[in-house]
């Protein structure tokens, strides 16, 4: 099943992303204000993450989404020279609520 990044008006980039469980539960429901993800597309501060709840029994999708707007990045390059253990490659993304998705 692929899902494809879309552009949206004011040229933010909507980033469809698979959530495993429970991860999926913490961050719809609060608990969970960030996501750690390889650095494989380019996520910036404005753009929103679609997360698509995915199960490992059957490898499926759910059916459960929830969008955030990524408020704060921490790259593991910047962070890997500083020392704070983040891998290279990786990226914390700071997670905020989406009016219309809260």
């Amino acid at each position: 099943m692929s899902y494809p990044n879309a552009v949206g008006a004011a040229g933010v980039t909507r980033h469809v992303l698979k959530s495993w469980l429970p991860y999926f539960e913490h961050t719809r429901s609060g608990a969970k204000s960030f996501d750690v993800r390889i650095a494989d597309r380019a996520f910036a501060v404005g753009d929103e993450v679609e997360l698509v709840e995915w199960s490992p029994v059957g490898d499926l999708a759910t059916g459960r989404r929830c969008v955030r707007r990524i408020v704060y990045i921490l790259d593991g390059a910047d962070a890997d020279a500083i020392g704070f253990g983040l891998r290279h490659g990786h990226v914390v993304l700071g997670l905020a609520p989406v009016a219309d998705d809260a």
